[in-house]
């Protein structure tokens, strides 16, 4: 399978996940999109943006490097917003399953063009369907788990609840008790 097996660190958290072709061509296609439209202007374009004489040279250098700075973090913000959405919205994941429907299916890249061409919207939707049905499996998985725990929670409680029930009720008891004989010295 071609595009498959390509591993990477995942965010921060230690894992690994496999990120296939398409992830790939989005996270690249996204990149150089985001460069060509913050490319910004070279020296001797920006400067014609100043009427001449009206700034000195070191001040125009200096704003210059300053628009230079922030076409740069401009950049880095964007990209991390968009590996954040992606990571959200697990993007690499729904796409690593595409990429193994495809290859599954044999439109993997390795077929005649023109063959897969004909087939490329009705597998692409397949493969998508599919996608979609592991990712509402998964998240029923999920709902169940999450539906236990809090089951085994919420039993919890209630038996907290009653054991501070019968340590109100020993106390109660106690006090009554030390009311009685601290009543019964006084009375001495």
């Amino acid at each position: 399978m071609q595009g498959i097996d390509t591993m990477v660190q995942g965010a921060g958290r230690g894992e690994k996940r496999t990120v296939g072709q398409r992830s790939r061509k989005l996270e690249q296609a996204f990149h150089s999109t985001v460069k060509y439209a913050l490319r910004g202007s070279p020296m001797d374009e920006f400067e014609t943006y100043f009427p001449e004489g009206s700034v000195s040279s070191e001040t125009l250098k200096a704003v210059y490097d300053a628009y230079v700075q922030c076409l740069h973090q401009a950049r880095v913000f964007i990209d991390g917003e968009f590996e954040e959405i992606c990571q959200d919205a697990n993007v690499a994941d729904v796409l690593q399953t595409i990429d193994v429907l495809c290859a599954e299916q044999g439109f993997d890249g390795t077929r005649d063009a023109s063959a897969c061409a004909l087939q490329g919207p009705l597998v692409a939707r397949a493969a998508t369907l599919k996608a979609k049905k592991q990712a509402l499996e998964r998240l029923r998985a999920l709902k169940h788990e999450t539906e236990g725990r809090n089951a085994q929670l919420e039993d919890q409680l209630r038996k907290k609840k009653e054991e501070a029930a019968t340590l109100r009720a020993r106390v109660s008891t106690v006090g009554q008790k030390l009311e009685e004989v601290t009543h019964a010295w006084q009375k001495k």
